[in-house]
């Protein structure tokens, strides 16, 4: 029964999301109701039995003591899609993939299941929502510290395999992205050592931008009894959509999930660029909208802004080294969300499952290795700031937790 749950709510959700999302393209004057988000947030905090989190269902899957995962109720997942719709008809710039998580664990502990099938419906979800099956059950697998039952290694892929293929049936339709395949010749025309330059620059920066929002949404999220705190950061959102023209960030993919910018930055002439049209600066602004919608409790998850960050600033610095960009949106899709969220496997997966084995899977590993010498990088540079606290209290920081441990 908990599968049916989960399929059929993460399989609703999917299915309106795009239509939300084209009918406030549509309507772009919609954008100007951003501030009443607040009003949903403040009734939100009032119901907080109903709140549903990603790291909650996480952390749920390693936890041996049932008694101590906390129940949910069936108006919770129901809120839960409501109120994600809302913020993306409104243009708030949130993702998708937390609501399909968020529906798996809600699924799970209303039926009350536990053990492998919790994190079955955890990667259910994750791959109706996302598309991607194998780096949802990979997700699940680095989640729980690798340690899974024999037979969940085989189960849980296939359950979400069979999920994902399901909603396919139904009508569920998933955006499709170029096959790197196709433009890694032009890669291939760059110099090793030129490469290699900007591969670490790139990874630099993915580390940054992740450690500016897994910081920021820290802070803010200790602010969120500040009533003034979410209208005010709501009400200047609105001010900067409209300097751009409501239009023309939609172009730039600032509002909602921003993915319908990746097929445009294949083709991104650098004639055409200004400097506020600059991938590299709409991937920190893009951060910086994500982390403060996030942070001051609106529905939605960060992974798919996320991951539209991380191909505008491969996109952008690309640019400025003068490389053919065509393939650099699948290099830089998975860096900054698998940094920040600390999970390098599920990264490639997930690279080659929406940009397919170029290379004989080459995507993959570069990007698995990419993410793991971010997070390294981070580490060192985060005990050089905070070794002192953390001697003192022994909390392991919001870097080295991540956004879900």
């Amino acid at each position: 029964m908990a599968y049916l749950f989960v399929l059929g709510s993460a399989t609703f959700f999917t299915w309106m999301l795009p239509k939300v999302e084209a009918f406030r393209v549509e309507n772009p004057a919609l954008m100007f109701a951003l501030p009443l988000l607040a009003l949903f947030i403040a009734w939100d905090r009032r119901n907080r039995a109903d709140i549903l989190s990603t790291r909650e269902e996480v952390r749920a899957l390693s936890e041996e003591d049932p008694s101590k995962i906390r129940p949910t109720y069936f108006r919770a997942g129901a809120s839960l899609i409501v109120l994600t719709l809302l913020a993306h008809a409104f243009g708030a710039s949130v993702g998708r993939e937390a609501v399909g998580l968020q529906l798996g664990g809600w699924s799970a502990r209303l039926r009350r299941i536990r053990g492998w099938h919790f994190a079955a419906c955890l990667a259910t979800g994750f791959a109706i929502v996302l598309g991607t099956p194998f780096a949802a059950a990979v997700f699940v697998f680095e989640s729980n510290k690798w340690k899974i039952e024999k037979k969940a290694w085989f189960l849980i892929p296939l359950v979400a395999w069979v999920a994902y293929r399901l909603s396919l049936w139904i009508g569920i339709e998933h955006q499709v992205y170029y096959q790197i395949s196709t433009t890694l010749p032009e890669l291939l025309t760059v110099s090793i050592g030129s490469f290699a330059y900007f591969l670490a620059l790139l990874i630099g920066l993915a580390t940054l931008l992740g450690s500016i929002f897994l910081h920021s949404i820290e802070r803010l999220s200790r602010r969120t009894s500040s009533w003034g705190l979410a209208p005010l950061y709501l009400v200047g959102v609105v001010a900067i959509f409209y300097l751009y023209g409501f239009s023309a960030a939609e172009e730039l993919g600032l509002p909602g999930l921003g993915i319908s910018i990746l097929n445009r930055l294949t083709v991104l002439e650098p004639s055409q660029v200004v400097w506020f049209t600059q991938p590299m600066l709409l991937a920190f602004l893009k951060i910086a909208l994500t982390a403060g919608f996030v942070g001051i409790g609106v529905r939605g998850g960060e992974l798919t802004p996320l991951l539209v960050s991380g191909a505008m600033l491969a996109v952008g610095l690309g640019i400025l080294f003068g490389f053919p960009v065509s393939s650099l949106v699948a290099l830089g899709f998975p860096l900054v969300w698998g940094i920040a969220a600390r999970r390098p496997v599920a990264a490639g997966i997930l690279a080659v499952e929406v940009f397919g084995l170029g290379g004989w899977g080459a995507l993959g590993l570069v990007t698995g290795a990419a993410v793991y010498a971010g997070m390294k990088l981070g580490d060192f540079v985060d005990a050089r700031f905070v070794a002192v606290r953390l001697s003192k209290n022994k909390d392991p920081g919001v870097w080295r937790r991540g956004l879900y441990d």
